[in-house]
């Protein structure tokens, strides 16, 4: 049974490294592999747009986005945890504009396939750093600790 008298101290950014780190190896391993399944199953390519380099780079940015964020939160004072969580969700709901754009940057239109390919990376990636930085982003005494 979960101990709603556990304490959370407000991280200090040496500490919400943890989570952010977490994030940013766990969206990196998920894109990663569902980028490489859905390749396999539907013979698709991304090309350039969606490369390697280009979704490793993303993953790893949006753990330390979170980290930073989170921290930011938590040192403005009470109930950050509830603040991240809110602006994680409405930062997961923007971000899927761009892969439900009719263009991409460029101004080229988007291919067959891209938003089955970057719709559940975007999702994915949002849920486990929001999860992860909740989970693992704060010095914790005690038992486990609500939101």
């Amino acid at each position: 049974m979960k101990d709603k008298s556990a304490k959370v101290e407000n991280p200090s950014l040496k500490i919400s490294w943890r989570g952010g780190l977490y994030a940013a190896v766990a969206s990196l391993v998920a894109n990663m592999s569902y980028r490489a399944l859905y390749i396999s199953l539907t013979g698709y390519h991304p090309g350039d747009f969606l490369s390697l380099v280009a979704v490793m780079g993303v993953s790893v940015a949006a753990g330390l986005l979170a980290m930073t964020v989170y921290s930011f939160f938590a040192w403005y004072g009470p109930n950050y945890r509830i603040r991240f969580l809110v602006w994680g969700i409405g930062f997961v709901l923007l971000s899927l504009t761009g892969p439900l754009a009719s263009t991409l940057p460029d101004g080229s239109p988007v291919p067959d396939g891209f938003a089955a390919l970057a719709i559940p990376m975007h999702l994915c990636t949002g849920a486990i750093c929001i999860g992860l930085m909740l989970r693992f982003g704060h010095k914790q005494t005690g038992s486990t600790v609500l939101i």
